[in-house]
């Protein structure tokens, strides 16, 4: 399990090693591993977050008030709503603290160094929110459903690039993208 403080540690030694692109992604996974780890301390070997969980999987899904999760139509959605939380999550954790949000995107304000280095979170969650083509947070979920918690699923589709699964909710049968952290192996 991380740490908070290996947290800082991973991502300063990640900004000196790797290039851009791959600096963010890992960052997105280090985000969406701190959040959902605090979520799933009790489950952790059955977290899809933590094992693999391919396509026939059955899985039951968790969302409590303290950590939420949107049931998404694109994978994109779901991974950059889930970030948003991650950095949300991270934030009043490890500061006890609520971040500005920002009046533009409805996300957590970061700011480029007074070196003028453009901040790695900032610039993750402009690739996010690109990727997902919405302008806000708010539009994104107005898009996603909230999640239920223990709604029984199978996955669709789980892809290795991805911080999000394809689920298939086995009472509706209707389908939905979701954080990996939030589903856990029945």
């Amino acid at each position: 399990m991380l740490w908070p403080n290996d947290i800082f540690t991973i991502q300063g030694a990640m900004a000196r090693r790797m290039p851009e692109k791959e600096n963010m992604k890992k960052i997105a996974a280090l985000v969406l591993a701190f959040a959902s780890a605090t979520s799933f301390a009790d489950s952790y070997d059955t977290a899809c977050g933590h094992i693999e969980c391919p396509a026939g999987t059955k899985a039951i899904t968790f969302a409590s008030k303290a950590d939420p999760y949107f049931a998404c139509p694109t994978k994109e959605l779901s991974d950059y709503t889930a970030i948003v939380i991650g950095f949300v999550s991270i934030q009043a954790s490890l500061t006890r603290t609520m971040p500005n949000i920002s009046p533009e995107t409805g996300e957590p304000e970061y700011f480029d160094g007074p070196d003028g280095k453009p901040n790695q979170s900032r610039l993750l969650l402009d690739a996010a929110r690109h990727a997902a083509r919405v302008r806000t947070f708010d539009e994104a979920i107005s898009l996603c459903k909230p999640g239920k918690n223990k709604v029984h699923v199978t996955v669709m589709n789980n892809p290795k690039d991805s911080n999000s699964v394809w689920v298939a909710d086995s009472k509706t049968k209707t389908t939905f993208w979701i954080s990996k952290g939030m589903l856990n192996k029945e």
